[in-house]
């Protein structure tokens, strides 16, 4: 896969810093919950991740889907320490990159607003779920999982964590570059052929 992508992106992407994230969480909304993990992938297959701890506990519904738990927090640094670890990282990247990036935009926007941090550069975003709609049309799904099935991808890790997730993303983009189904630009993306 990579031969395809370097071939056809090499000198931009030589170029280009592009940093995939995801999160995990206490919950869906932002204004009332937290991130528990963040993952974080480059396009050169580096990850990492970072388990915190939330101020409030890891309801067992949501640990069924992440399998994340308050004894696997309990000892962890809060968002505020992982941010001081990894806010300029993703500050230096061209396009953060993720499969529903919004989502975690705005958990880590009210995470920063919660801890008293400053607001920051935050460099544009790429949504392969975005993406896929465009390609894809939207009678199919676009869960993650099923994009990768599309692309002939396998997760390399556990589905539902945040380095795994941010990797897959990541995956998932370079193999609609290397398809010629999307094209990274400074602009943003645009699709190339349905």
């Amino acid at each position: 896969m990579w031969r395809g992508i370097f071939r056809r992106h090499y000198q931009y992407l030589l170029n280009m810093k592009l940093i995939a994230l995801d999160t995990e969480t206490t919950g869906l909304y932002p204004s009332a919950h937290h991130i528990v993990e963040l993952g974080l992938s480059t396009h050169t297959g580096k990850r990492r991740s970072y388990l915190m701890k939330p101020p409030i506990p890891i309801p067992a519904a949501v640990s069924a889907i992440h399998h994340i738990d308050d004894s696997m927090v309990a000892n962890c640094p809060t968002f505020a320490e992982v941010w001081a670890k990894v806010e300029t990282r993703i500050q230096q990247a061209d396009f953060i990159v993720g499969h529903n990036i919004a989502f975690d935009v705005r958990f880590i926007s009210a995470e920063v607003l919660r801890a008293g941090l400053p607001r920051t550069r935050r460099p544009p975003s790429i949504c392969t779920m975005e993406i896929s709609k465009a390609v894809y049309g939207r009678d199919v799904t676009h869960k993650l999982c099923d994009l990768a099935q599309r692309l002939e991808l396998s997760s390399e890790g556990q589905s539902h964590r945040a380095d795994a997730d941010a990797d897959l993303s990541m995956r998932c983009l370079l193999k609609m570059m290397e398809l010629g189904l999307v094209e990274i630009t400074e602009d943003g993306w645009q699709v190339k052929s349905v």
